[in-house]
């Protein structure tokens, strides 16, 4: 779905495209309301028959919403707009996990160490 500079639910200005997988692409996009910027996943258009899929984008969006940690995106939105299903969340900016392992190689012991008693239990 190509929606790269378009307005979405009224207030989202779509800028990029992040990343797209079998079920939802992210675009990067700028909350016109509250003047940030923030990460929009939006459901496939060819999945929202399906009620099962629907269903699993939603209790997404539910769940990441009940979590409250500093290693873990805040999810802002969750709505459906025009035939699209969409989860609005904090945007974090910097390359993912596939980019920096095929830019650095795999992670020392260290790191791993390091990056696993960032991750939260609770």
């Amino acid at each position: 779905m190509k929606m790269k500079r378009k307005k979405f639910a009224k207030r989202y200005q779509i800028i990029d495209e992040i990343a797209s997988g079998g079920m939802a692409t992210v675009y990067k996009a700028h909350d016109t309301l509250l003047d940030r910027y923030v990460a929009i996943k939006i459901l496939d258009r060819d999945l929202i028959k399906d009620k099962v899929i629907v269903k699993r984008f939603e209790r997404e969006a539910k769940a990441i919403a009940q979590l409250s940690h500093s290693n873990i995106i805040h999810v802002y939105d969750f709505g459906y707009e025009k035939d699209h299903y969409f989860i609005v969340m904090e945007l974090i900016e910097g390359p993912n996990l596939k980019k920096l392992l095929a830019n650095q190689g795999a992670f020392s012991i260290h790191e791993v160490v390091q990056i696993g008693c960032e991750i939260p239990v609770n």
